[in-house]
């Protein structure tokens, strides 16, 4: 069997989506010795519900609980988050597993700015470790990473010179934004490998050609189909299907002639505008905004800041998140329309 597969790539990808806390800056543990009972273990975990399902599972499996986790590199604030978790197996291979966005303002503020087509701080910090590791490390490694993770996972693969690319095994991306100005476009590079669900809402963004992608089952709904610990598995893989729907691929056309439509000034004006009005709701998070949306409403008129023009902006990024942290109980009933299908 093979030391690191595409469901291996998948569970440490998810790895990087708890919050270890105090063994951040410290040494390696063993999976199965982590202890995931502090509240904030699973707080802002991509599909908490699977999440806290998968630890466990994880911990018990005799493939997976002797890897080694951490230590854990973490950079946010003023737009900015990078996370990144390094995994050793058995084997002696490295793992660099980018997590995706978490629910903070920051976070998704540089989502956002993937528009720009210029590096955003967390695509250079994470450069910037990436290296430091592979200087002070021997042996191989892969990079992986889910949605915005794998984003950032591909940024820095483009940007290693030839003989740090020599040291990197393989590439998994899972349903991951591409890149608005192509500067990481290599799909031609037999390393790199992405799956997307043939609904994706996600993995389509800046990008050109979905001809390079790998197509795997998923849920028709974008935002539960983006949940990949619910893509299936046959035989150690993931079920492919034969291409995108229609739908899918209509929408990453439109996304792109409307991004190409813009310059560089109205998309940083945009951003700026959305995130400067949601930080003076006086909410942390998304998580915390969609919780209390009603107060969060009425402090942002409050603040004078809400103007009709802005507000159109604002709104249009609400509805879209609403799809990940407004509606867990309908994704739910989704994904219980979706298996009776099954």
């Amino acid at each position: 069997m093979e030391d690191f597969t595409e469901t291996d790539a998948l569970a440490a990808a998810w790895l990087s989506y708890y919050d270890y806390m105090e063994k951040e800056t410290e040494g390696e543990y063993a999976l199965k010795d982590i202890d995931p009972s502090a509240p904030v273990f699973y707080y802002d975990a991509s599909y908490r519900k699977d999440a806290k399902k998968l630890f466990p599972l994880l911990q018990k499996h005799p493939r997976f609980q002797d890897w080694k986790i951490g230590p854990f590199f973490r950079l946010s604030g003023s737009g900015v988050q990078t996370d990144i978790l390094r995994i050793v197996l058995p084997s002696g291979l490295s793992v660099l597993s980018f997590r995706g966005a978490t629910p903070s303002f920051d976070s998704w503020e540089e989502c956002f700015s993937f528009g720009l087509g210029t590096e955003t701080g967390g695509e250079k910090a994470s450069l910037s470790y990436v290296r430091k590791v592979l200087n002070g490390s021997e042996g191989d490694f892969v990079l992986i990473g889910h949605s915005k993770g794998g984003h950032f996972a591909l940024s820095v693969y483009a940007h290693l010179d030839g003989e740090e690319k020599k040291r990197i095994r393989k590439v998994y991306l899972f349903d991951s934004p591409g890149f608005s100005n192509g500067s990481a476009s290599i799909k031609d590079d037999p390393k790199v490998i992405k799956f997307v669900p043939p609904r994706s809402g996600i993995g389509i963004l800046f990008e050109e050609d979905p001809d390079w992608f790998e197509i795997v089952r998923g849920h028709s709904f974008f935002s539960y189909g983006h949940d990949a610990l619910k893509w299936p598995i046959q035989n150690g893989k993931f079920v492919r299907a034969e291409r995108m729907k229609r739908g899918s691929d209509h929408r990453r056309k439109a996304f792109n002639r409307w991004v190409k439509s813009l310059s560089r000034e109205e998309i940083a004006q945009f951003v700026e505008t959305v995130f400067t009005a949601l930080k003076k709701t006086g909410r942390k998070d998304f998580l915390d905004y969609f919780s209390h949306r009603k107060e969060a409403k009425r402090t942002l008129r409050k603040s004078g800041y809400y103007t009709k023009e802005r507000r159109k902006y604002v709104r249009s990024v609400l509805f879209l998140l609403s799809a990940f942290y407004l509606f867990p109980s309908f994704r739910r009933k989704i994904g219980q329309k979706e298996r009776r299908k099954a």
